[in-house]
């Protein structure tokens, strides 16, 4: 009995040392092998195996120190354990029994499955990595700037409003006046000596542009009398506080840093004291453009202190790059067009643009159910247009400013802003008002 008990175990041997160098129990899913190097047996369960062979080979395979750690096995065994196997970086992620085993069908099956595994853990790793970039950014942006930022802003004291003399008027059309201001680029300098325009904008042309705005807009209460106002600010209000676009191409200025704010935000408080002293509500609603981008958002937020007992005014100071909104039966979607932080911009014309405002509407597209218009506008361009699409229209508004900046890039069109009014039925009337 004890002869043949020890030849059986000379046989299990010598099969072991054979070319094939183990033995599987396909019953209790385990591998026996023999390692020379200990000149004895070994125990791999079959799970270890399959994951051995996953971790080295493929196209996310791991450094053999990483598989050795894991798998706590010495690296001078694992280099024979894996020339028992043939195991390769060219190998595929499956054992020998499962191939052989399984069907075809079945084992493509088990390579897609942990493909798609592979692929989500990959994507939840670089999410996670990008949320954490985010959210550490994010603490900066409001540590560095905002945070300080607020903290002045609730504590100003807003200067007394000198509010200018306007008729007094009498509500009796149930129409709203939508007010555009976009791209005046408070502290930009052009020289007419170095413009293809040969136009100059300095402080002067700037605070003389909100003069003859304010003008244009009492002529038009010559013709209506709406029961509220809506003033849309598209962005650029700053020409870049540092002297640079948000994104670094330098600007030609006249003012930058505290004189540019310190001008932007007195012609604002004027601007909207000028339409608050209309007697009317207004809305004031704002999103940034890439020239100020953060600065703009503070530059309103501090505008709103100075009307904070103000009942007729409300703000809408938006921290995305669009405001999506119903005003009436209209569903509005203001933008820029031009991002601060990335190279990403509104498409200039055609089918790509059509394809960008539809995306947005499709996001929005309850607000979009319950109203029977849309209508999009932006600024950047330096140049008015007008565009009917399938399901909204599209509205790009001039700007009164010139800059070295517009120049080189050949923006040109006459000096202008645009105002709208504003039915149930959607825009009533167009109105563009120019500054030459």
């Amino acid at each position: 009995m004890a002869a043949t008990k020890k030849s059986e175990e000379q046989r299990l041997i010598k099969d072991l040392e054979n070319p094939q160098g183990y033995y599987y129990n396909k019953e209790d899913d385990c591998y026996i092998v023999f390692i020379k190097s200990l000149a004895k047996n070994i125990v791999v369960t079959g799970e270890t195996h399959r994951g051995i062979i996953k971790a080295y080979s493929g196209e996310d395979a791991r450094s053999v120190e990483e598989i050795c750690s894991t798998f706590s096995i010495p690296r001078s065994i694992f280099s024979e354990y894996r020339g028992i196997f043939s195991i390769s970086r060219d190998s595929l992620p499956l054992s020998d029994e499962d191939i052989l085993e399984n069907s075809i069908e079945n084992s493509v099956e088990s390579l897609l499955e942990n493909k798609k595994f592979e692929i989500s853990q990959q994507f939840q790793k670089k999410n996670w990595a990008l949320t954490q970039r985010e959210a550490e950014n994010w603490r900066a942006l409001e540590m560095g700037q905002l945070k300080p930022f607020v903290s002045a802003i609730e504590k100003w004291k807003a200067p007394a409003i000198k509010i200018p003399v306007t008729p007094k008027l009498k509500v009796n059309d149930d129409k709203s006046l939508i007010v555009v201001l976009t791209d005046t680029h408070a502290g930009a300098f052009a020289d007419p000596q170095t413009m293809q325009s040969g136009k100059k904008w300095d402080k002067q042309q700037y605070l003389l542009f909100f003069e003859k705005y304010k003008s244009k807009i009492l002529e038009l209460f010559k013709f209506h009398r709406p029961k509220e106002i809506a003033l849309f600010i598209l962005g650029d209000t700053l020409d870049g506080l540092r002297g640079t676009t948000e994104k670094g191409t330098k600007l030609e200025q006249e003012l930058n840093r505290d004189g540019q704010f310190d001008l932007a935000l007195s012609t604002m408080v004027d601007f909207v004291g000028f339409l608050s002293a209309l007697n009317i509500p207004i809305q004031v609603r704002n999103v940034r453009g890439n020239h100020g981008g953060v600065s703009e958002y503070i530059l309103v937020e501090t505008v709103k202190q100075a009307f904070k007992n103000q009942k007729n005014i409300e703000f809408f100071n938006y921290h995305t790059q669009m405001g999506v909104f119903k005003m009436r039966d209209t569903m509005f979607i203001l933008t820029h067009g031009a991002n601060d932080v990335l190279d990403a911009k509104l498409p200039a014309n055609g089918p790509k643009r059509e394809a960008y405002i539809q995306t947005v509407i499709m996001n929005h597209k309850e607000l979009f159910k319950e109203t029977k218009n849309c209508v999009a506008m932006a600024g950047d361009l330096h140049k008015k247009e007008m565009v009917e699409y399938g399901t909204f229209d599209f509205y790009l508004i001039g700007s009164p400013a010139e800059s070295l900046y517009a120049d080189r890039l050949n923006l040109h069109s006459r000096p202008s802003q645009s105002c709208f009014i504003l039915t149930d039925a959607g825009i009533e009337d167009y109105i563009n008002v120019y500054f030459d």
